[in-house]
This record gives structure tokens, sequence and C-alpha cells, in this order.
């Protein structure tokens, strides 16, 4: 919960959620906060509940945090896929998003396979620590 709180916290975030009636159809988390460009905005969190897929919510969220982010002076938005996530990928097409560079993660497991998804460090020394966003600029 601490990226919503980091997104609504942010000067001219782009964070909605679309609702039918009471209930949650979907939402989008979107700021001017790329890490590389000042006047990029950043699509960094979609997801539209399964019963209200296919049926235009979730380009309809897209398109409208686009909007906010070129209100807020935005000259492009960015936004990443996992590269097995084909409808996602699909869904950025639809809207205007083409892939502009490839980015390799690098992933280097700290744990056993016994101990992986415990939370805890090798040997079960305590819980694990999370590094913000915020955090690894000010270690910068």
């Amino acid at each position: 919960m601490s990226a919503v709180a980091g997104h609504l916290d942010a000067p001219d975030p782009a964070c909605l959620v679309l609702l039918d009636g009471d209930r949650v159809a979907g939402f989008v988390l979107g700021s001017l906060s790329f890490e590389q460009r000042a006047d990029w905005g950043y699509l960094e969190w979609i997801a539209v509940d399964p019963d209200y897929q296919g049926r235009g919510a979730a380009s309809r969220l897209v398109r409208e945090c686009c909007a906010l982010l070129a209100e807020a002076g935005a000259v492009c938005v960015v936004t990443d896929v996992e590269r097995r996530n084909t409808a996602s990928a699909e869904l950025m097409r639809r809207n205007g998003f083409a892939e502009e560079a490839s980015v390799s993660l690098f992933v280097r497991p700290l744990t056993d396979a016994s101990e992986a998804g415990t939370g805890r460090a090798p040997g079960g020394s305590g819980p694990r620590r999370h590094l913000t966003r915020a955090a690894a600029e000010r270690v910068r």
C-alpha cells in the first residue's frame, strides 16, 4: 500500500478509480515521477476486476491517466509490461504506446529454494526489509 500512498502524495498524481456503484471496477496509478526524465509521466500500475475486463474499462483508465499527465506537463508517458503479459502489452499498443526500449531485469535470488516466499533472509534471520524508491534515491 505504500506505493499507492506515494502516488496520492506526489505532486500532480494521475490516480483514478473506476466505480460501478459501490464496486471498484478498476484503478490506475500514474505520476510525473519517472526516474529518468522530469517531463515524462509514468503509468505504473493498472488493474481491472475480471468481471469488467474486455469491456473497455482498462482503455478508459489509460486514456484518462494519460490526459491528466499531459495536463500536468508530461510530454510522453512511459509504462512497463512484463514480457509474458501479452494482454497488457496489447492494451498499451491499442492506446498508442509503442515498444521503444528493451530492458533486461537481472535477478539474483538471495534465498535457498526451500526458503523462498518465507519473507526471511537466508538462515531465517528475520523479516526482509524493503527499500523503497525514495530510500534508494537517498542512498545515491
